[in-house]
């Protein structure tokens, strides 16, 4: 490897690694001081951590900063933070502290002790929250939110739990689904009309209810 700068007056700086190596800020050796070898094509600028498992160990994972995190299946990312693993591919966690992305695609973008283990899950923030079915969603963050259904949401707030239902959604806090395709409440404003779906789409905005 080596570092070049070139151009007359604007300079990059490159650091190039010699054909399949990573890109480090420490050199390997097995401990924690250093980490154990990175991937192929893996870029790991981690400075501490407290086990030497801890680096971007599989090929084309990226470890940004931060501490004591991990980068462990192909092409997952960790940009910072401490003691976050992102172990499956093409998993992402932005931040944060003890987070897992463990499902395909999954997402994290920071937040405390938050798990997205369904494949395409993404977990906005908060602390607390599991993400455990396909593109299942937490998106405002909250906390102990429990999204276990196909294509389920819940915006934010606290206990929440869409019981496995798919394309469940809520919206509040200490709400449990019962049936798939509602969305769930504590209370509604509206500032106009609430209309209803009697299933013939010529019917729609026949019903409704004003606020």
């Amino acid at each position: 490897s080596g570092i070049s700068a070139y151009g007359s007056t604007n300079r990059s700086v490159v650091l190039a690694a010699n054909g399949t190596g990573s890109t480090v800020a420490q050199i390997a050796n097995g401990a924690a001081s250093g980490g154990n070898n990175r991937g192929n094509y893996a870029t790991d600028w981690q400075k501490r951590r407290g086990v030497a498992s801890q680096v971007a160990s599989a090929d084309y994972t990226t470890i940004g900063g931060g501490r004591n995190n991990t980068a462990s299946v192909g092409d997952a990312t960790v940009a910072g933070g401490e003691s976050n693993v992102s172990c499956n591919c093409h998993s992402t966690i932005g931040g944060g502290y003890s987070n897992i992305a463990s499902g395909n695609a999954a997402t994290i973008g920071g937040g405390l002790a938050n798990t997205a283990f369904g494949s395409i899950a993404t977990i906005g923030g908060g602390g607390n929250n599991t993400a455990s079915c396909t593109y299942a969603t937490i998106g405002g963050g909250g906390s102990c939110n429990t999204v276990s259904g196909v294509y389920s949401g819940i915006l934010g707030g606290k206990g929440n739990d869409t019981k496995g239902f798919s394309s469940t959604f809520i919206l509040g806090s200490n709400l449990s689904a019962s049936q798939a395709n509602y969305t769930y409440v504590n209370n509604l404003s509206s500032q106009g009309s609430i209309y209803s779906d009697t299933g013939n789409s010529n019917n729609w905005q026949n019903s409704y209810t004003t606020l």
